[in-house]
């Protein structure tokens, strides 16, 4: 029963890694994902599997919270190897639950506590990069009215590629997911409605500077 459940697992971390947010790419641009971006999707990773394995450990099936835990963990150690010393966390409690503990709900418990050490240990390496970073958010609209689906891209001056990106929402709203250095920036928008010179960093006219922290932004296309 071992590898179906940990299959399982390992395919339901996949899928929670998949639909994490990320940074939407932006036609003619070239986009990367961050060592934040990644850090933030295992985040939300491990906190979906923590509440899965929870549901199951606290229902009485420790040996499915088990696999869960194991699976989610195999899934994102490789996303980690930027963290050295997490992926080492991670590894030493497999070894530990593979070779010294039997009982299927000590070796749940076990993972467990690794999934929130990661946890802990991700959140503290987020929390010292924020003084160095700007987060955006804002609005996007055209005569007044809130513009949907429209793809933004931030290129810093000097640059030719964007280095963070966001897409509108209905009402116009948008927010960056990973946080930018604080700096100079031209901002592109592509969409439904949305004038052509803005399209490209060449002709855009919306240029920004960010600061360190929060950068509220109101973008009103003419």
């Amino acid at each position: 029963m071992r590898r179906p459940l940990l299959a399982t697992a390992i395919v339901l971390g996949f899928a929670i890694a998949a639909r994490t947010e990320l940074p939407k790419p932006v036609a003619g641009a070239t986009m990367s994902i961050t060592h934040t971006d990644l850090d933030r999707m295992v985040l939300e990773t491990l906190k979906e599997i923590h509440n899965r394995g929870a549901a199951s450990y606290n229902a009485g099936d420790h040996a499915a919270a088990f696999r869960l835990y194991e699976g989610a963990i195999i899934t994102v150690k490789p996303f980690l190897a930027h963290r050295p010393k997490i992926q080492s966390l991670i590894a030493e409690g497999i070894d530990q639950v593979d070779k010294t503990i039997m009982d299927p709900k000590v070796k749940a418990f076990r993972l467990h506590e690794v999934i929130e050490q990661v946890r802990a240990d991700l959140k503290a390496e987020l929390k010292q990069n924020l003084p160095t970073l700007a987060t955006i958010a804002g609005k996007v609209t055209l005569g007044g009215q809130p513009l949907g689906g429209v793809a933004l891209a931030y290129t810093a001056t000097g640059a030719k590629s964007s280095v963070a990106s966001a897409t509108t929402a209905a009402d116009g709203t948008f927010t960056v997911l990973a946080g930018v250095p604080a700096g100079a920036y031209t901002v592109t928008l592509l969409g439904n409605s949305v004038p052509v010179k803005f399209a490209k960093i060449e002709t855009s006219p919306i240029k920004v500077e960010f600061k360190t922290g929060a950068n509220p932004q109101a973008y009103e296309l003419k």
